[in-house]
């Protein structure tokens, strides 16, 4: 009896036992089915918001694209615009034959001169022999003289423009090349607007423009002396654009990242091209694009280049300008050009300055040397007393207060201009823009410009 009833209490736990194992897989069944029921549900919601997303790319994508569409390329539709108007041509050619003679431009300049001879007729008939005199005499001769050459300059152009249309007539009357008769007839009306910009501007390197192209071409290396204010740094590589044999990129080095990228803007808005056509890059900032023609860059970023590319064989001129600024990169780079001129033939070096050593230059390269006049303006000179005490830039704060004080108190209702202050370092900037901004009114907005400055600075 016992061991029946001890057989019965173990059958018991053991069928107890089973029970539990079997509720047990029961309640794991079902929380795997759940499990299983959740992670579907995840599966087709993210299956869904995938769909979504790639059919809202998909519709995005075609607005964008249809947007683009619709958003033409402006050169296209200028092209587009030429080829309809067929009168245009025949406008342009009365435009180019009557401009010398009715476009207000040319009135302007051949007023200029003929006020500049009356005046230098004047000055003889009232002034003696003196060396002053001969002197000023001489300053307003070589003015009359720029004048005149900025006008032939206009006439030169204003004829090969003549020639070109010829060429372009003929493009007109095939079918098969409409493209190419608008492209040449869009770059002759741009050509022409910019001709006009640069006689209106009149700046001195203009008067010398086509000597400087012809000297170029039969140079492999040129030295240009142009002074201060004849506009060399902007126009010299506007005017390499125009000779054919420079097919590959016009590299102009600028000593200062500054300089690089305040040049390179103007010339973009002179030629009226957009920042693919001329780019720009230092060590801080870049701007470029496969299609640059133009490219501004310091000495430091092509001796970089120069390690990958000796030879710079993707340049066809590399020019270097204000080169009197010289330091450890510009003579490394000036003695690598000189080095590489006899293995690249094709590669022409210019170097520019207005203060340059140039018999060193010439004797250097072994280059022959062209001067451009400048523009210079009368500058007085006022020496400050003797300090008292007080340190250099103290002095010069206190002076720059009161000056602004006293143009104010005598221009009070048109209180309007700038003041420009050199110094000779980042330091001395920075300091004397704290002592004036302490001693000075807050209305007046002091701003410090130095090379460490970042490009929105």
């Amino acid at each position: 009896e016992i061991s029946e009833t001890s057989e019965t209490k173990v059958k018991g736990r053991k069928k107890g036992k089973d029970d539990e194992k079997e509720e047990c897989k029961e309640r794991k069944g079902k929380k795997h089915d759940k499990e299983s029921t959740d992670q579907k549900e995840f599966k087709d919601k993210k299956s869904h918001r995938r769909n979504f997303e790639k059919s809202e790319g998909r519709r995005k994508s075609k607005i964008e694209d249809e947007e683009d569409e619709s958003q033409e390329n402006p050169q296209e539709a200028e092209l587009r615009n030429i080829i309809q108007d067929d009168t245009l041509l025949e406008k342009v050619t009365r435009s180019l034959e009557t401009m010398i003679d009715d476009h207000e431009i040319c009135q302007t300049h051949l007023i200029k001169i003929a006020n500049k001879e009356k005046e230098i007729f004047e000055f003889q008939k009232t002034n003696g022999t003196a060396s002053e005199d001969k002197q000023i005499l001489k300053s307003m001769e070589e003015k009359l003289e720029e004048l005149r050459g900025q006008f032939d300059e206009f006439e030169y152009y204003i004829s090969d423009a003549l020639k070109a249309v010829e060429i372009i007539k003929d493009l007109k009357g095939d079918p098969s090349k409409t493209r190419e008769y608008a492209q040449k007839l869009l770059s002759l009306i741009k050509r022409t607007q910019l001709e006009c910009k640069r006689l209106s501007e009149a700046l001195p390197i203009y008067a010398k423009k086509s000597e400087i192209i012809e000297h170029i071409r039969n140079n492999q290396v040129l030295l240009v002396i142009g002074e201060t204010g004849s506009g060399k740094s902007t126009q010299i590589p506007q005017y390499l654009l125009e000779i054919p044999e420079f097919n590959k990129v016009i590299a102009c080095v600028q000593p200062r990242k500054l300089s690089s990228i305040t040049v390179s803007k103007r010339v973009a808005e002179e030629l009226g091209e957009n920042e693919n056509f001329v780019a720009c890059q230092t060590d801080m900032f870049r701007l470029c694009n496969p299609q640059s023609k133009i490219r501004f860059l310091t000495d430091k970023v092509l001796l970089q280049e120069m390690s990958n590319d000796p030879d710079l064989s993707k340049y066809s001129c590399i020019l270097v300008d204000e080169a009197h600024e010289r330091n450890i990169n510009t003579d490394l780079l000036l003695g690598l050009l000189k080095k590489i001129r006899s293995q690249s033939p094709d590669l022409h070096i210019i170097v520019t300055s207005a203060t340059i050593d140039e018999k060193l230059f010439c004797d250097f390269f072994g280059s022959k040397m062209l001067k451009v006049p400048g523009r210079v303006f009368p500058v007085k000179i006022k020496y400050l007393p003797p300090n008292n005490g007080q340190t250099e830039l103290d002095m010069i704060a206190d002076l720059l207060c009161k000056k602004v004080a006293k143009i104010k108190a005598k221009n009070e209702s048109r209180f309007n201009g700038n003041i420009l202050v050199f110094t000779a370092g980042i330091d001395e900037i920075e300091t004397l823009t704290r002592q004036i901004s302490n001693q000075c009114s807050s209305e007046y907005e002091i701003l410090p410009l130095h090379g460490r400055l970042g490009h929105k600075d």
